[in-house]
């Protein structure tokens, strides 16, 4: 079933409480009295971890669930795609008599609430439970090495279930946390969005505690259900019409019938890249100058548990970089939501080859050296430039879109298509290197590689398993026309990024 998400900021003022006047039994609630609440619940996420983690310790020193572990990577290893789902129950058999599933954790947490007064209720505790669950699942299945706990005054969040939570909407724009205690919530009246989205009904509610410019807000999600309300910004292309992308690191190239564009992803975060790399150096200075002793000779950190003092200046620094870190992740946010709305509004068959973009950020096992100056390269990859253009928030953000309407986005198989690598005038396949940012044909004309690739993609079959060639054939003529006027488009632009691509 269909559902979004309503954003509206919480007001401490009372004459925004409507609901309050219409029933005498409710209260305005204070700053206090929410600042308790999320700080409690950040306290019970942790205290919950700490449970799991004992559970997962226990689990993982248990014999039968050690066998199981073998056999199953004993039998991937034969065959990627062998069928394991007999081992399923037994998996939960070993999980359950250790108390290590989620509900099992759900109900320790219901039990551990009375230690905070029962300051939250019990849905609020269960969702509490499922999101530590979450994250120390992921130290057993490998996506993890640690659980992070956060300090209580850290920014957070905490959500109900439904409507008979304690934190719920109860209507006239207001939200109730607990007894008595309602929020009214700030609606503009030239907000048409937020006063139609209104008109649905509300699963539950989540509050989240923000720092923004140095100040404390605190925002109210309502989660809606059905269909989001259509926007300006938002018009859906002519159903059925493709759009094939190739994403990089950091650019895209976007083929369509009217359309051939290469594009760089979140181009706002450049700026902020370099205000963070600086910030980060004169951090370090200064935890260097306040902690001499925790360093060895050599500049490294010495072992073990060590003490580590904060000046007022790098506290403030810290805070500054937290604000820079914040003010990147909406400004990449806002960048990929425009940029998802262009690509929708091409059309709603979108096409793109299926990328693991986790495993380009990960550290290079083998060493290799250059053959020029004979120095080992770095083993570092796309991890930095991953983290401030995020290509994967793109795909989930345009294949959100296309979920309200009943489409979706089509992977494509990389392993299949290559698309990088084929010519469809010779129809043969070629490696290329990462240097090589043309496409050469037979007859000397080129193409600029990553837009063809996008081109390959747009004409793949229906299986989306291979490229027809005969589509590849008709539509060519029209894709370089419209592909020279973006190269000269992209020659006269100022954008280093752009520049190198087609260089």
């Amino acid at each position: 079933m269909s559902s979004f998400t309503l954003e509206l900021e919480i007001s401490f003022s009372k004459k925004l409480l409507t609901a309050y006047k219409s029933d005498p039994k409710l209260e305005p609630g204070s700053i206090r009295t929410l600042e308790k609440k999320l700080d409690t619940a950040i306290a019970i996420r942790n205290t919950a971890k700490g449970e799991a983690l004992k559970r997962l310790h226990k689990l993982q020193h248990d014999r039968t669930y050690q066998q199981l572990q073998k056999e199953y990577a004993t039998r991937k290893k034969k065959d990627p795609e062998a069928d394991v789902s007999d081992l399923s129950p037994k998996y939960w058999e070993c999980m359950s008599f250790y108390g290590y599933t989620e509900y099992d954790l759900q109900s320790y947490v219901v039990q551990a609430k009375h230690q905070y007064h029962n300051i939250l209720g019990a849905d609020e505790c269960q969702k509490l439970a499922t999101q530590a669950f979450c994250a120390v699942d992921k130290i057993r299945t490998k996506e993890s090495k640690k659980v992070r706990f956060l300090p209580r005054t850290y920014d957070s969040s905490v959500e109900g279930k439904s409507k008979k939570s304690t934190l719920k909407y109860i209507g006239d724009c207001c939200i109730q946390f607990g007894k008595g205690n309602i929020y009214p919530l700030i609606l503009k009246k030239k907000d048409l969005y937020a006063q139609e989205a209104l008109t649905h009904r509300v699963k539950y509610v989540r509050i989240v505690r923000r720092t923004i410019r140095g100040k404390r807000r605190y925002f109210a999600q309502l989660v809606m259900d059905g269909i989001p309300p259509k926007t300006k910004h938002l018009d859906y292309g002519k159903k059925g019409q493709r759009v094939g992308l190739d994403e990089g690191t950091s650019t895209i190239a976007i083929v369509s019938k009217e359309e051939v564009s290469l594009l760089e992803l979140a181009p706002k975060t450049r700026t902020d890249e370099k205000d963070l790399r600086r910030l980060n150096r004169a951090i370090d200075r200064s935890k260097r100058a306040m902690n001499p002793d925790n360093y060895n000779k050599d500049g490294t950190v010495k072992r073990g548990r060590l003490k580590w003092k904060k000046s007022k200046h790098y506290i403030a620094m810290e805070s500054r970089r937290k604000e820079l870190y914040r003010k990147s992740a909406w400004n990449r946010h806002c960048s990929h939501n425009q940029l998802a709305n262009h690509i929708v509004s091409l059309g709603t068959e979108i096409r793109v080859e299926e990328m693991r973009i986790a495993a380009l950020a990960k550290r290079s096992s083998k060493i290799s050296k250059n053959k020029k100056n004979g120095r080992i390269r770095s083993k570092k990859r796309y991890g930095k430039t991953i983290l401030n253009r995020a290509p994967a928030s793109l795909i989930e953000a345009i294949d959100r879109k296309l979920h309200y309407i009943g489409a979706s986005v089509q992977k494509v198989d990389t392993a299949q298509v290559r698309a990088s690598q084929y010519d469809h005038m010779l129809d043969t396949y070629k490696k290329k290197q990462l240097s090589d940012r043309w496409h050469v044909f037979w007859d000397g004309s080129k193409v600029q590689r990553d837009m063809y690739s996008a081109f390959l993609i747009y004409c793949t079959a229906d299986t989306l398993d291979q490229i027809d060639r005969d589509l590849c054939i008709h539509n060519f003529l029209r894709f370089k026309q419209l592909h020279d006027q973006e190269i000269l488009r992209l020659q006269t632009e100022d954008n280093k990024t752009l520049r190198w691509y087609i260089a």
